[in-house]
């Protein structure tokens, strides 16, 4: 099909606010159910304008109206809807060692997952808080995938226990061999790491226990908005209850503080 069949096509497709920017190719597939693969759209992709064939390198990509803004070869800019483009050389996050989660806090570890799934913000569903409850877990032996290894033994990776699909028997993986996704896994091939609690989030629980007594606030640890903040984060079986405890001690140690300021003053 030539380039105003593509065109008309194009007028049924819909960019969703928040969802990924595609190129042309990507957004002729969603419409058609079949032709060329196409990509998403990320900062950095080199790129041609589809109806002059002319190389551009994106800049900056807004998820929400779908549009673009494009450096052409003598360095004007411009903005232009995704679907204008096709890419040609996507910047893709680069692959990380199978011990890239070795020595890494469980916090660190999402933070920094977030970024390699999210491939440079392309996938923006992938980007803040959607680790949030994920824990480690090592392969026990090799794990494959559609004949493919995609854990190694011992390796660490991170896994949702949490919002698990229908079937009791898996753990969602996620790996970054080859390609960064997530993949069912049996859970009989995983080891689920106890989770450490990190000295720092138990440290703002407390801190919350001291701003909600300086505050006047409720002294109860479930309608404070931080501390509800940091359960919200916890994998499942973690216990907010360890976080409730470190309010309370916080507020009890402000208002043991106050009291005893009040006794030196009198």
């Amino acid at each position: 099909m030539g380039y105003h069949a593509d065109a008309a096509d194009l007028i049924r497709y819909r960019h969703t606010p928040g969802n990924p920017v595609v190129d042309r190719l990507s957004a002729l597939i969603s419409v058609r159910n079949h032709g060329k693969p196409g990509s998403a759209i990320a900062a950095f992709d080199t790129a041609v304008v589809a109806a002059a064939g002319e190389p551009v390198t994106v800049m900056a990509v807004d998820h929400r109206t779908g549009t673009v803004t494009v450096e052409t070869a003598d360095g004007g800019r411009l903005d232009l809807p995704g679907i204008d483009l096709i890419v040609t050389e996507p910047n893709r996050h680069p692959p990380v060692p199978d011990d890239y989660l070795e020595g890494k806090t469980l916090a660190d570890a999402r933070a920094q997952m977030a970024v390699i799934a999210s491939d440079r913000n392309r996938y923006p569903q992938y980007s803040g808080g959607y680790f949030n409850g994920w824990v480690f877990g090592r392969a026990r032996r090799d794990v494959k995938h559609r004949g493919e290894v995609i854990l190694t033994a011992g390796q660490r990776c991170l896994v949702n226990v949490d919002r698990a699909p229908s079937s009791d028997d898996t753990y969602t993986a996620w790996i970054t061999r080859r390609i960064s996704r997530a993949v069912l896994v049996w859970r009989h091939d995983i080891d689920i790491e106890p989770v450490v609690w990190d000295p720092e989030v138990l440290a703002r629980a407390e801190d919350a226990g001291r701003q909600a007594y300086a505050d006047g606030r409720p002294s109860a640890p479930a309608a404070d908005p931080t501390v509800m903040a940091l359960v919200a984060g916890l994998p499942v079986g973690a216990g907010a209850i360890h976080l409730f405890l470190a309010f309370q001690r916080g507020r009890n140690a402000a208002a043991d503080a106050a009291a005893q300021a009040a006794l030196t003053s009198n």
